[in-house]
């Protein structure tokens, strides 16, 4: 598991479409961003 932070939305879902794209390989789709958007939660994660 992976936390990331941002102040929007949009900006978070850019922060990880670059990694996922620079990092792993992903295609920046419309199918990949709405995967991520699936995934991503609002609050503080668990420590």
């Amino acid at each position: 598991m992976i936390a990331l932070a941002a102040d929007s939305e949009d900006e978070l879902l850019e922060a990880v479409v670059q990694h996922g794209t620079t990092v792993h390989g992903y295609e920046d789709n419309a199918e990949f961003r709405e995967m991520v958007s699936k995934f991503m939660k609002n609050g503080t994660p668990p420590v």
